[in-house]
């Protein structure tokens, strides 16, 4: 059995040297472009695979013979490489930042859902060279700061006039049009720009905010169950048709584990109960 498994370790390690070479093939023939549309054209990598052969005739057409294994980790890697860049600017990564710095950052972004999240982060460490910081440390951290969220939180929420619960509830019991009209004034509150989609055609987004140099999508789900993955789907077609730089479902209810995976899957960001709450800290409700 040990034997398997070391020939095994053998084989994949020779498959992803195949799959530099190629992919150092496609760089030097400036055929990459067709890597990155085919990501983009198709964001989930599961589906994305049985489309490959397609993907692996035109490349033979340009020049570069390669299999579908290499491809899956080219295709793979790219997929990788958007995921972790999406993530940066969740965080508002900034060049210097140090351990303290990033777990701040990571748990305001990130909040009661920093678990699904956990090895982007790590390999966000990894990237700006903080290895000697070993894992449970990170993770200790991590749980520390929440804590002190929770209690910053917590203060704030007894001196505040309408306490967030009572805010939440009204959401509750709102319709999707007043969802919107109040995330829409939130929103102004934090800064942005925002316009409102028609209400029918509207691709996929109700809410479109701007900044200078951003342009963010979001699809509002006032809702009693757990939201799915349709509302992750059509807010990342959304983003591509707006032309935005970010895509985001935000709820007053839940999203299921699928919806989860999706959006860490193709860079949509997701903001829960909890998150709604964080925001609604962060003006004069």
């Amino acid at each position: 059995m040990r034997l398997n498994k070391i020939r095994k370790s053998q084989r994949e390690q020779e498959l992803y040297k195949k799959a530099q070479r190629r992919l150092n093939d496609i760089l030097g023939k400036g055929l990459y472009k067709y890597i990155k549309g085919f990501v983009k054209k198709y964001p989930n990598l599961d589906e994305s695979i049985r489309e490959l052969p397609d993907l692996k005739e035109l490349l033979g057409l340009k020049g570069i013979n390669t299999s579908i294994s290499v491809l899956k980790i080219i295709i793979a890697q790219e997929h990788d490489k958007i995921r972790f860049e999406q993530f940066k600017k969740t965080m508002n990564f900034r060049p210097g930042d140090n351990i303290e710095e990033l777990v701040v950052k990571y748990v305001k972004a990130y909040g009661s859902g920093v678990d699904n999240f956990f090895p982007q982060f790590m390999k966000l460490i990894n990237y700006i060279n903080l290895q000697t910081v070993s894992v449970q440390n990170v993770k200790t951290m991590i749980q520390s700061e929440l804590h002190k969220q929770k209690l910053k939180y917590f203060e704030k929420s007894l001196l505040q006039k309408e306490t967030l619960n009572s805010v939440l509830e009204n959401i509750d019991q709102m319709n999707g049009y007043e969802f919107e009209d109040f995330m829409k004034k939130v929103y102004e509150k934090l800064g942005y720009s925002v316009d409102q989609t028609p209400l029918s055609g509207d691709q996929g987004a109700d809410l479109i905010l701007k900044k200078p140099e951003e342009k963010i999508v979001v699809q509002l789900k006032r809702y009693k169950g757990k939201i799915g993955n349709k509302a992750v789907q059509e807010v990342f077609s959304a983003k591509s048709f707006y032309d935005a730089s970010k895509a985001i479902v935000i709820t007053n209810s839940r999203f299921t584990q699928s919806a989860i995976a999706l959006a860490n899957e193709i860079g949509v960001d997701l903001i829960d109960r909890d998150g709604v709450a964080n925001i609604l800290e962060k003006i004069d409700i």
